[in-house]
C-alpha cells in the first residue's frame, strides 16, 4: 500500500490588507473550483450539472472537484462521491502574505497546472466580499522552487507508505490543527481518544488507496495504545453556502491528544497519514488537520 503525492506552496502577495469574513480553505476551495470550472467545462454549463454530462469521467474539473465514485468499495456504499485527490490547508503570515498549501495526490498531481491556473485566475477576481486581488509570488516543493514537468512528477513527488516507518514511538503529541469531525456510532463524538483518531486514518487511507492508489488490507494490533486527552472542546467555523444560499456551521473537536507508547509502527505510519492527508469527515473544507510531535512526555 503506498500513496504518492505532491505538497506545494503557493506563496500569495495580496495588492490590500485581506479581511476574511470566513474560512480561508472554504473561501479558497469555493473560488478556485468556480475558476476550474470556467477553464474546463467544454459546454460552459451554469449552474455546474456535471453528474448528467457526457464528459464527466474525463474532465479535470468534475474529476478533482466532483470525484465521483468509479469502483465498487464497500465501505463507501450508498455515496456517489468521493474524496477529493486533493486537500488545502492555507496559513496567514501577515495582513497582506499568506501560504496556501495543496496535498495533490495520485493522479491529482496531473492536474497541478489547471490549478495552478485557476488560483491565478481567483488572485485577478479577487477573494472574500472585498475582492481583494493577489497574485502568485513563488511555488515551493519540498522547501525549493517547483515548476511542473510531467515527465518529472514522480521524481517530485513524496510518498507515504505502511513500509515506510519501521520505528516504535514512546509517546506522541497529537495537536488538532482545524476542527476533527469523527463519527461513531452515527454521531459526532466530542471528545477523540487515541483509538477514535487512529481507526479515522485506517478508514481515511484505505479509502485513499482504493480510489487513488493501490489497496492493501490493514492490519491494526489487538491492543490500541492508550491516550491522553487535553484541553478538548467542539468548535464551530461558521461558513457561507452559495448553495444553500445562508450561513452554516461546520464543527468539530479542537485540543490535543497524547498517544501513549509503545506505539507500533503501523500505526505510527497511519498516523503520519492524516498528518499528511488529514483525517475525519469534511477534510475538502480544511477539516480534521492534525500535527504529530514526537518523544513527548506525558503525565
Amino acid at each position: 500500500m503506498g500513496l504518492k503525492y505532491i505538497r506545494l506552496s503557493y506563496e500569495l502577495k495580496f495588492k490590500d490588507n485581506v479581511l476574511w469574513s470566513g474560512v480561508p480553505e472554504i473561501i479558497f476551495r469555493s473560488v478556485i473550483g468556480m475558476q476550474l470550472h470556467r477553464i474546463c467545462c467544454v459546454f460552459k454549463r451554469e449552474p455546474k450539472n456535471c453528474s448528467n454530462c457526457t464528459v464527466h469521467e474525463t474532465c479535470v474539473y468534475s474529476w478533482l472537484f466532483e470525484s465521483h465514485i468509479q469502483k465498487d468499495i464497500t465501505f463507501l456504499e450508498g455515496r456517489n462521491r468521493a474524496p477529493h485527490p486533493f486537500v488545502l490547508e492555507y496559513n496567514q503570515i501577515d495582513s497582506k502574505n499568506g501560504i496556501l498549501s495543496i496535498v495533490f495526490i495520485e493522479k491529482g498531481r496531473n492536474f497541478i497546472p489547471y490549478m495552478t491556473e485557476a488560483i491565478n485566475q481567483a488572485g485577478k477576481t479577487g477573494i472574500t466580499k472585498l475582492r481583494t486581488p493577489f497574485a502568485i509570488n513563488g511555488i515551493l516543493n519540498k522547501g525549493v522552487p517547483y515548476e511542473f514537468d510531467f515527465k518529472k512528477i514522480d521524481a517530485d513527488s513524496s510518498i507515504w507508505s505502511l513500509d515506510l516507518y519501521d520505528a516504535e514511538a514512546d509517546s506522541i503529541l497529537v495537536e488538532f490543527i482545524s476542527p476533527l469531525r469523527i463519527k461513531k456510532e452515527g454521531h459526532y463524538i466530542s471528545t477523540v481518544t487515541g483509538e477514535n483518531l487512529i481507526n479515522a486514518c485506517a478508514r481515511r487511507i484505505a479509502i485513499l488507496s482504493s480510489l487513488y492508489g493501490e489497496y492493501r488490507e490493514i492490519v491494526l494490533p489487538t491492543t490500541l495504545p492508550s491516550s491522553q486527552i487535553i484541553d478538548q472542546r467542539w468548535k464551530n467555523r461558521i461558513y457561507y453556502s452559495s448553495r444553500q444560499q445562508t450561513s452554516m456551521k461546520l464543527g468539530g473537536v479542537v485540543g490535543k491528544l497524547i498517544i501513549k507508547g509503545p506505539i507500533d509502527k503501523t500505526t505510527i505510519a497511519l498516523l503520519h497519514a492524516g498528518s499528511i492527508f488529514h483525517v475525519g469527515k469534511n477534510v475538502v473544507f480544511g477539516l480534521g488537520r492534525i500535527k504529530l510531535s514526537r518523544g513527548i512526555l506525558y503525565a
